[in-house]
């Protein structure tokens, strides 16, 4: 997703108006992880087989999909 920069300070510094955001899972090996939280609530959440991340990049090669769904 390309999101703009808006910050004068910013725009100036790094000499950019917009950088991309690429949300991706990455496999994990067939063991999970994860953390079971007691208080306050009675929740569990675990991660199995994928992990989320987030890249921050300035550019993209070319022809790479843009867009929330592609």
């Amino acid at each position: 997703m390309k999101v703009p920069v808006s910050d004068a300070d910013i725009r100036s510094r790094f000499s950019i108006d917009h950088y991309y955001e690429i949300d991706l899972f990455v496999p994990l090996a067939t063991r999970a992880c994860g953390s079971a939280m007691i208080r306050p609530a009675k929740t569990i959440r675990f991660i199995a087989n994928k992990f989320p991340a987030t890249l921050i990049v300035r550019d993209l090669p070319p022809g790479f999909p843009q867009g929330e769904s592609a």
